[in-house]
């Protein structure tokens, strides 16, 4: 049987000579009119007044939106939120868009204007949040001992919308919501604080209530809560299929309940084979990245299985601390004992690569040269033949086999589990 997966910008395709069971979202129509859809969310907001109400000034509007490696439709959406400020009274010139990079690279100019749209780019001023060289303002500490600081621009503005999507995280639970603000416009010092506990077993995918990192979050938002939220959920070809706004804590957690309706997929039984795309770019922009599908996909294969990872990876490896532990600090007990005496941001997303593999063989076809994967845990596939080849002699030839064409998006567990 012949399959096509994305990867990057493109597609690959290979064939099975046994069967596999596809793992998608829950067929669901994309909005017909996103953008009439967008207005009347914005004036039937969740838990909130109506956006004209919240958001009227007479100073500053900061406009939170995505970076590089999230995809929201902030093209879609942003100018209906400069119009419907202008109709408000509220000027361009009053206005500015931050992206919420977080820990991330900045984004280039020709990258915001693709995300933001070239009209808002030339209406409004959009900065990029640094989270070592932006000016910041410390805010306070949390009840776990994060010292929570934001860039200074977010912290002074008079109004705050926050935008994103909604989809699963690894040990957040879920994006979109509060982490526009945390880690999205925080100091790289506050988010590592927080990020340490993200190796407490309740930090996991679909999990917001007692999740130790998501409570952090929560309280840093606090210091300097937004004033209104405007989320999408998008299906596979990136459509906008839901809208979550208002109130930045009760419309995202609906918005979570919708995500759960629409992605979440549990499997009879775990995998002899697991082949999973992470859904093209950006999802796929590096190896860091890739590390959510990655997650997904060795939840569902049994110990001893292997996993194929389809991810283009053309930014490579992903921030230099992730590559230097991954290199330079051994076997995943060994990292864990070394994070839990003191933490490094990079170093857990390595401690949680390196314990999948433990499970699984990871076999990656990447556009990342071979020699450059050396000692990461992953095994370099030069294309899927020789992926599946290399399957086929840890596996034998029929294997039960799940394919995620979507590794980034759906939820899969397996029942029993």
């Amino acid at each position: 049987m012949k399959h096509r997966l994305r990867f990057g910008d493109g597609k690959i395709d290979f064939s099975l000579s046994h069967g596999a069971e596809t793992l998608l979202p829950q067929e669901v129509q994309p909005l017909p009119d996103p953008e009439a859809s967008i207005r009347k969310a914005l004036e039937n907001p969740i838990g909130s007044p109506p956006f004209s109400e919240v958001i009227r000034t007479k100073g500053s509007v900061a406009i939170v939106v995505n970076d590089e490696t999230r995809v929201a439709r902030t093209d879609i959406f942003l100018p209906i939120l400069l119009d419907e400020l202008n109709r408000m009274g509220v000027k361009d010139r009053q206005i500015f868009g931050l992206i919420s990079n977080g820990t991330h690279r900045p984004m280039t100019r020709e990258e915001i204007q693709k995300k933001v749209s070239p009209l808002a780019c030339r209406r409004i001023r959009v900065y990029n949040h640094n989270s070592r060289r932006s000016p910041m303002v410390r805010a306070g500490k949390t009840s776990a001992g994060t010292d929570v600081a934001y860039n200074r621009r977010y912290f002074e503005a008079d109004k705050v919308v926050i935008t994103g999507c909604i989809l699963y995280h690894f040990f957040a639970g879920y994006g979109g919501g509060r982490k526009a603000v945390f880690p999205g416009v925080a100091a790289y010092e506050s988010i590592e604080q927080n990020h340490k506990m993200s190796m407490d077993p309740r930090a996991s995918f679909g999990r917001l209530k007692g999740n130790p990192v998501d409570d952090d979050f929560q309280e840093a938002v606090a210091f300097r809560k937004p004033d209104f939220m405007l989320n999408t959920i998008l299906d596979e070809n990136k459509k906008i299929v839901g809208i979550a706004a208002g109130d930045y804590r009760k419309a995202h957690e609906e918005g979570c309940r919708d995500v759960d309706r629409l992605f979440g997929s549990p499997v009879p039984q775990a995998a002899d084979l697991v082949i999973a795309s992470c859904g093209g770019y950006p999802k796929d922009i590096n190896l860091f990245q890739a590390h959510k599908t990655m997650e997904n996909a060795v939840r569902i294969t049994r110990k001893g299985g292997v996993v194929i990872l389809l991810a283009e990876c053309r930014d490579g490896i992903g921030p230099a601390s992730f590559l230097t532990w991954l290199r330079r600090n051994g076997s995943a007990a060994e990292m864990e004992a070394k994070l839990r005496e003191k933490f490094q941001f990079g170093g857990h997303k390595a401690f949680f690569l390196s314990r999948l593999t433990e499970k699984a063989d990871v076999l990656l076809v990447s556009a990342i040269p071979e020699k450059s994967l050396r000692d990461l845990f992953v095994q370099p596939a030069a294309g899927m033949k020789e992926a599946l080849n290399m399957a086929y002699d840890k596996v034998g030839p029929k294997p039960l086999t799940y394919i995620l064409p979507q590794g980034g998006l759906v939820f899969p567990w397996v029942q029993s589990s």
